[in-house]
């Protein structure tokens, strides 16, 4: 009930915002929402893009601060910088989420995580969020909605160097060259002392044995690097190859885990007929996880993947999109104690999918339906219908309905646990879902001012969760995630300001509980001033609501406000800085794991390539 002040407060402010905004806001263009590009305003799918802009407005501490202010997203990190990170999109588990890479899938094949941990903000040019269910286009794992990353594209030279609290620095490098032949490479480096990641409440519950608290700082070390080269072959054909490489080394109580990511990826795209028009991407992801510790063990795993997409334009109106998937995972367990191998296994999957998209009149429709096979599960069929309607003025109706499904991953399947706990289930059934969506958007037209009103509901069958004996890995007959995302955004003069309110009821039905770590109510609000040309001062606030954790642990809401800015030096230099938890707030973000208190970091940037 504390909450409830601040939204009413956020609430009179926006109300009584000026309706004459003095910029033009083009929407922008987005790809991951119908695998075509489209507007935000076009797409049947609620959209959040993140520009490079705005993450260097933000200048952020780790992708965390970019993803929490999201509508719709939740993000839960145990310890500091280089902690385990859970991304949940509209109460959906965090291996629910597809998050793909330039293109590519991007998560563990193993956990069916990705490391968010790994992937510096340095390193990215933008972000597409799209909310609600696209088995259909994408396959398993896309039950909340797919986060896409576009790897950082450096305009010339660019340099950046930042330290801050707990020791903490960042030192960032990228070039680019080229003209319709081009070559962009990106590398940084980040250190933290960082902080005790643990506190003495992770013992609870857990016997004395299996128990590691230490109270000494926990530090962190990455290395990563991207690139992409780009060039015309014949005529109306285009290549594109792009990678990304990151390696971590994580300090935790008793142990160290040392994390390598490579992710690689080749496009062809090409035009065979003024009606129709293919791309073809072979890509292929690397995930080595090392634990030194009393429980040491390495986990090797690695996806390669192959797409082919073709787009057949029926009239000015109308495309039909006919696409074939496939892709082999595969993961090696091993006992480095005793050499002994725990598994090493391998899956594959094969998928076709239609997509028909058409405009009549006022209306937009996609009908679309897929066809995966699954070595290890079978045949599983989603689709997707969808319906837009332009009221006029600015405004338009959505309505949606999909269906999903995601294999277990192999450590689900296969992994023997920490002396039995959290231990795989070779048993385990695909999860399946069910997702209705009803959503109204206004974009003034000309304007800065945007509304956006979603209502959703989700029902997952067969639902995985680690609640069996010793916590090991079982299917929850049924899981429901009802919801209502509220995002306004508007701007006059120098002034810009968004906000997003999530509400939503996570729970598992079978024995009427919440689901872990997901609050029924998150709060944003982003307050932003330019001071000229290249200069701007933001305040963040973010409010989370109480969640549920292991153990029948419930963790208290809490409220933050942090502060980010730059300025520009010089037509190429840049000097920027950000204040995070400014009241020093003492929360936790998981059980048993210390969060920031009030941090500092202070840099310097350059875009040589303006």
């Amino acid at each position: 009930m504390q909450q409830r002040p601040i939204y009413l407060a956020t609430a009179a402010l926006m109300a009584g915002l000026p309706a004459i905004v003095s910029a033009i806001e083009i929407p922008p263009v987005v790809v991951t929402a119908a695998r075509l590009p489209r507007t935000v305003d076009e797409a049947l799918a609620p959209v959040t893009v993140i520009s490079r802009e705005e993450i260097e407005a933000m200048s952020p501490r780790s992708i965390v601060d970019v993803l929490r202010l999201q509508p719709g997203v939740n993000v839960a990190v145990s310890g500091g910088l280089g902690g385990n990170t859970s991304v949940f999109l509209r109460g959906t588990n965090s291996d629910q989420v597809l998050v793909l890479i330039d293109g590519v899938r991007a998560s563990s094949a193993a956990s069916g995580l990705f490391a968010w941990r790994q992937l510096s903000p340095a390193q990215i040019e933008r972000i597409e969020i799209v909310r609600g269910p696209r088995a259909m286009l994408y396959g398993s794992d896309a039950i909340g909605g797919v986060i896409q990353i576009f790897t950082r594209r450096a305009q010339g030279l660019t340099a950046s160097m930042k330290a801050g609290s707990y020791d903490t620095q960042r030192a960032a490098v990228g070039v680019g060259f080229g003209d319709t032949t081009r070559l962009e490479l990106n590398a940084s480096y980040t250190h933290t002392d960082g902080f005790s990641a643990t506190n003495p409440s992770i013992c609870k519950g857990i016997p004395d044995n299996f128990c590691s608290y230490d109270p000494d700082n926990d530090g962190y070390i990455n290395r990563s690097v991207n690139g992409r080269f780009t060039t015309p072959l014949w005529d109306g054909a285009n290549l594109r190859v792009s990678g990304w490489y990151a390696n971590g080394d994580v300090e935790f109580d008793q142990g160290t885990q040392d994390t390598v990511n490579a992710i690689v990826g080749a496009r062809l795209s090409d035009s065979l007929a003024s009606f129709w028009d293919y791309s073809l991407t072979l890509g292929y992801s690397q995930d080595d996880f090392k634990i030194t510790s009393a429980f040491p063990s390495k986990i090797d795993s690695e996806r390669t993947t192959l797409d082919w997409q073709n787009n057949l334009y029926l009239s000015e109106t109308q495309t039909l999109m006919l696409g074939l998937n496939w892709r082999r995972a595969a993961g090696k367990n091993l006992d480095t104690a005793t050499s002994d191998v725990v598994f090493d296994e391998s899956i594959h999957n094969t998928g076709m999918y239609a997509n028909w998209l058409a405009t009549f009149g006022r209306s937009d429709l996609q009908l679309g339906a897929r066809y995966d096979h699954h070595s290890a599960f079978g045949g599983h069929v989603t689709g997707q219908l969808a319906w837009g309607y332009r009221l006029g003025a600015g405004y338009r109706v959505l309505a949606s309905f999909g269906t999903a499904y995601r294999a277990p991953d192999l450590n689900q399947l296969f992994h023997p646990g920490f002396g039995g706990f959290f231990a795989g289930n070779p048993n385990l059934d695909p999860e399946r879902s069910r997702s209705a969506e009803l959503g109204l958007r206004y974009h003034q037209p000309g304007g800065q001012r945007r509304v956006e009103a979603n209502l959703f509901y989700t029902k997952i069958y067969d639902l995985i969760a680690f609640q069996g004996e010793k916590n090991q890995a079982i299917n929850i007959d049924e899981a429901s995630i009802p919801g209502l995302e509220l995002v306004y955004a508007d701007g006059i003069g120098r002034w810009s300001l968004s906000s997003s309110l999530t509400l939503q009821r996570p729970r598992n039905l079978t024995d009427d509980t919440r689901l872990l770590r997901r609050p029924k109510v998150k709060y944003s609000l982003v307050l932003a001033r330019t001071l000229g040309t290249g200069s701007i001062i933001r305040a963040e606030l973010l409010s989370v609501g109480d969640r549920a954790d292991i153990g029948d642990e419930t963790l208290g809401g809490y409220t933050l406000f942090n502060l980010s800015g730059q300025i520009q030096l010089s037509q190429a230099w840049f000097m920027e800085g950000r204040i995070e938890n400014i009241t020093d707030k003492d929360y936790e973000s998981t059980f048993g794991f210390n969060t920031p208190g009030r941090t500092f970091f202070l840099g310097i940037r350059y875009n040589g390539g303006g």
